[in-house]
């Protein structure tokens, strides 16, 4: 048994058909209503075959309306992401000066260093002579806190991040 339609949905999706007004209401009672398909062509003066048609030209619509609301979706993450990096370098540049050198974070060596900001994707780490490293917060294992010091090394993709702010102090004193 087949999901119903609501109301709206089926609108929605008849909309961008050209079907005739009998066959949409055709198309409702089977989709929407839950009659058969025989009721509905009895009711709206239809043959069985034409009204597995309609019904095969609604699932299409249906599926390309899905498959564009999903493409949509995409893009909307992926300006998200784009926007949660360009508030990552603004935050940089704010903090840190127009000079300071934004790069990727090095997948060779450790990045060792305060942890300046976070957006809602990035992660911005203060490394030392003028330079940031934005690291991708879906690519490390956990997120550090804002201000703590933490050496950041990547292996097989994922970021394996250490706090080094409690080994800067040893018996109460600093290093």
């Amino acid at each position: 048994m087949s999901v119903q339609l609501s109301a709206e949905d089926f609108k929605a999706i008849v909309s961008t058909t050209r079907l005739t007004i009998q066959s949409r209401e055709a198309a409702r009672l089977v989709l929407c209503e839950g009659l058969k398909n025989v009721d509905a062509a009895e009711r709206c003066g239809l043959s069985e075959v034409r009204i597995s048609q309609v019904l095969k030209s609604v699932r299409a619509a249906q599926a390309k309306l899905e498959q564009e609301q999903s493409r949509r979706s995409s893009s909307e993450l992926v300006a998200a992401y784009d926007a949660s990096y360009a508030h990552a370098v603004k935050i940089a540049r704010d903090r840190f000066g127009d000079d300071v050198a934004i790069g990727a974070p090095s997948t060779l060596s450790r990045n060792i260093g305060e942890v300046a900001a976070r957006t809602d994707y990035h992660l911005v780490q203060y490394v030392g002579k003028d330079k940031v490293v934005v690291h991708d917060l879906g690519k490390l294992e956990r997120a550090p806190a804002e201000g703590r010091n933490v050496s950041i090394e990547y292996k097989q993709g994922r970021g394996q991040v250490v706090d080094t702010s409690h080994e800067r102090s040893r018996g109460g004193r600093s290093l």
